[in-house]
């Protein structure tokens, strides 16, 4: 009995776009102030790839562009989305990966991946192009970004239908999963740290609670000794 053929390897450069995400939720009361940091297997501390932060606004558009060069069919690309707080710290509201070998056809793909981790009870999701471009001598079509005479591609998975008609209907959503496929593993890490995050932050405010009770305290004690202070003088 034969086995089938192993699927070669191919390196290439990938073409990213971060174009939205919806119905995040975050601590703000108007809007989370959200930025994605793009980890590529090969480069997972790299923070090189990333969007802008859009304040106050749980259904932000980045439309950023990025070239992600040393890619491989085999490996994961990881979507950490951030809520910046330039006081406590950022807060990750959510995360998202998906395997380059189901995309690296040279074809152009519009992804909606579904976020794990997030503190909302409804589903948010986040939206990207992609298009792998195999390297020079590598098996498979395709032309790079800069041969294309500034032609947009023409992306092929339809995209949801408004919020407003109901943003979970639609066949698209059996789409949204593409990502989540084969990094189950990923689930389990991306939960602990959003666990601790959350044990961290729930730890700052208990201390802050107990730094203004302590100051109110000590502004009763003052206010008591003053007038102590009056009624003994008046005597």
């Amino acid at each position: 009995m034969g086995y089938p053929p192993q699927q070669a390897v191919v390196n290439g450069t990938l073409a990213l776009t971060v174009v939205e995400a919806r119905n995040l939720k975050s601590d703000d009361r108007d809007g989370a102030d959200a930025f994605v940091i793009v980890r590529p297997q090969w480069d997972p501390k790299s923070e090189n790839y990333k969007t802008h932060a859009i304040e106050n606004n749980d259904h932000p558009n980045w439309t950023t562009k990025m070239q992600l060069h040393s890619a491989r069919t085999d490996q994961v690309i990881t979507f950490e989305i951030y809520d910046k707080d330039s006081f406590t710290g950022d807060d990750c509201i959510g995360t998202a990966a998906i395997t380059l070998g189901p995309v690296a056809d040279a074809q152009p793909h519009d992804v909606w991946l579904s976020l794990e981790h997030t503190m909302n009870s409804a589903q948010s999701h986040l939206h990207i192009w992609m298009q792998f471009y195999p390297a020079p001598g590598q098996p498979g079509p395709g032309q790079l970004p800069h041969q294309m005479n500034g032609q947009r591609p023409q992306f092929q998975v339809p995209a949801p239908e408004p919020m407003d008609r109901g943003f979970m209907d639609g066949d698209w959503k059996k789409q949204a999963m593409v990502g989540v496929a084969g990094v189950a593993g990923l689930g389990i890490v991306g939960g602990l740290i959003a666990h601790q995050v959350g044990e961290h932050r729930e730890e700052k405010r208990e201390e802050e609670r107990r730094q203004q009770q302590q100051q109110q305290q000590s502004g009763m004690n003052a206010a008591m000794g003053m007038f102590n202070m009056f009624m003994g003088g008046g005597r």
